[in-house]
This record gives C-alpha cells, sequence and structure tokens, in this order.
C-alpha cells in the first residue's frame, strides 16, 4: 500500500470517528432530554429503560436482520460478559439518582475516565498516556469541584449505589473496546448484533428490578393517565434510545474507554448549560458557570490530544510497515 493510500485510509478513520462521537452527541444530550420530560408523566425508570431497549431489539430485528451477525457461540459468550455490567450500571443510576445526592453523583462520574484509564493499562494494548492528557483530567476535576462546591446535600447518603454504579460503568466500557477495538481483541460480531445480545440480556434485570421497586402495581395508573402527546413524547424516547446504543457502540469501536467516558462527562454538563439557558429550569452561579465550562473545555482538549496521539502511533506503524 503506497503512502497516500495510507494518508486516505487514515482520513478516512478520523472522519468515522468523528461522525460515530457527534451521532453519539447528540442522541445523547437529546435522550437526557427526553428522559426528563418523560418521567414526568412515566416515573416507573426501570420499565422505562426495558422498554427502551425491547424497542431497539425489535427495530433492529424487524428492519435490519441483515445487519445482525453472530460469528461464533465463543464470540457471543465473549460478549456475554457486558451484560451484568451494563444491566447494572442501568438499575444503579436509578438507584443513585433517588439516594444520592446530586454532588455525590456528578463527582464520581467525572472521576470515571481516571478510573478507566487505569482499567485500560491492563488491555492487550494499553492507551498511550501523556503529560498533556493528565493536565487535561485535572483541570476537568478541577472544574467538577467548582461546580458542585455550591449543590445542596454534600452527605454520603447512597454513596454506595453511586460507587456500584460508577463501577460497573467502568468495567462495562472498558470490556466493550477489549471487544470492539481492531487493535484490541475484537469478537467476530456485528454491531447490531452486540446491541442486541446487550439489550436482551438485561431485559430480566430490569424486569425484577421494577418487580421489587413495585413497579408493575404502578404501571396501569400511569397508562390510563397518559394523553397523546405523552405518548409521542414516550415514542421519542424510545427511538432515541435505539440511536444511542447503535452511537454508543460505533463510538466505542473508535474511541478508548476513557476518552467515551470523558465525553459522557462533557453531555452532563452541555445538559446542564441547556437547562440553566435555553429552558431556564436551574440556575447556575457565576462559580457553577465557571466550573462548568472549564469542565466542558478540558473535555474537548482531553479528546483532541488522544486523537492527536492516537494519529502519531497510526503514522508510525504506517511508517514501519512501508519500511517492511
Amino acid at each position: 500500500m503506497s503512502v497516500a493510500e495510507h494518508d486516505i485510509n487514515g482520513k478516512g478513520h478520523v472522519l468515522e470517528m468523528y461522525a460515530a462521537v457527534s451521532c453519539w452527541m447528540a442522541c445523547s444530550i437529546s435522550m437526557m432530554l427526553a428522559n426528563n420530560a418523560v418521567v414526568s408523566f412515566f416515573p416507573q425508570a426501570c420499565l422505562l429503560s426495558a422498554l427502551q431497549l425491547f424497542f431497539t431489539v425489535s427495530v433492529l430485528g424487524l428492519f435490519f436482520p441483515l445487519t445482525i451477525y453472530f460469528g461464533s457461540t465463543h464470540d457471543v459468550l465473549r460478549w456475554s460478559r457486558v451484560i451484568p455490567f451494563f444491566s447494572g450500571m442501568l438499575v444503579t443510576s436509578f438507584l443513585a439518582l433517588q439516594h444520592a445526592s446530586m454532588t455525590l453523583i456528578v463527582i464520581f462520574r467525572s472521576l470515571s475516565p481516571i478510573f478507566a484509564l487505569i482499567l485500560e493499562r491492563f488491555l492487550p494494548h494499553p492507551v498511550q498516556i501523556s503529560p498533556k492528557l493528565m493536565g487535561y483530567m485535572a483541570l476537568m476535576i478541577s472544574g467538577t469541584v467548582m461546580y458542585v462546591k455550591e449543590l445542596e446535600g454534600h452527605g454520603s447518603k447512597g454513596i454506595m449505589w453511586v460507587l456500584i454504579n460508577v463501577t460497573c460503568a467502568v468495567i462495562e466500557r472498558t470490556l466493550q473496546r477489549s471487544m470492539l477495538a481492531k487493535d484490541q481483541y475484537p469478537v467476530d460480531i456485528s454491531k447490531t448484533g452486540c446491541i442486541i445480545i446487550s439489550n436482551l440480556g438485561s431485559l430480566p434485570v430490569l424486569a425484577l428490578a421494577a418487580y421489587l421497586t413495585g413497579e408493575f402495581s404502578e404501571l396501569p395508573t400511569t397508562i390510563t393517565k397518559m394523553q397523546a402527546r405523552d405518548s409521542a413524547m414516550l415514542l421519542i424516547s424510545c427511538a432515541l434510545g435505539c440511536g444511542i446504543s447503535y452511537t454508543g457502540t460505533w463510538a466505542q469501536s473508535k474511541i478508548s474507554a476513557t476518552t467515551f467516558l470523558m465525553l459522557v462527562v462533557l453531555s452532563k454538563f452541555s445538559i446542564i448549560f441547556i437547562e440553566a439557558t435555553a429552558l431556564q429550569l436551574v440556575e447556575l452561579s457565576p462559580l457553577q458557570t465557571a466550573g462548568a465550562m472549564l469542565t466542558i473545555f478540558a473535555s474537548i482538549g482531553y479528546s483532541r490530544e488522544r486523537q492527536l496521539i492516537e494519529d502519531a502511533i497510526e503514522r508510525s506503524g504506517e511508517l514501519q510497515a512501508l519500511k517492511v
């Protein structure tokens, strides 16, 4: 392969990475806004998540059957390791919101990229780090501390659920990265196949959580009170859930788990700005505004620096291949 062909392939990879990340960010932010509206008339969080997962599986099975591919039973079993952590992340996110202060949740979620960075050191091909990357992570943590400094509720209530949620999220993202990235140990399963395994495997866990929290007994009353516009919003949230499932898997195959979790933090703070400015649902103090902006810009800087490092590694590998 010539140098020109290598450059074309490299640019194509970068464009695909940016497309995947942009689509996931758009779906993620839209999904959070839609869910905020849905829970006002459909408060059964576990059943809502189960409905969104089932909707995604149904859409993929009915309209995109040719894209579903499972290479072998071994690969299916390998990917099934994601299920406990994916379902655990979904269930504990609701418990964390119910029992923990927003301060704790924001702080620990902002620390999740650091935990992921440590865990990724054990992958077959660990991610490379640099002083700039560590500096951007330090800035992000500083911004988070600035934001939560003036939040109410600094107690430790619910810290167990927050810790479990962050642990599940970090392990789930790292496992996905190890089985999706071409430079790791990928499974021979299509992206839609991976989504179906994760979603179907998580449905029993969500159903059990809904039963234990009494959501099934509350469901008839909720359905009776729903209006046409509520049903439309519920359908939109399910469609966005389908989109975020695919774009999340797509993005995870292109970026590290650490970078993905940095983007999660970025999306959370983007929602804070949208709620404070466009929707005017929350009020931010000058310190909180500065902290949120610092976190967002540090996340963007981290992602850019990570891409520069990966591009340098890729160019180095291409030069070695050309010499051979």
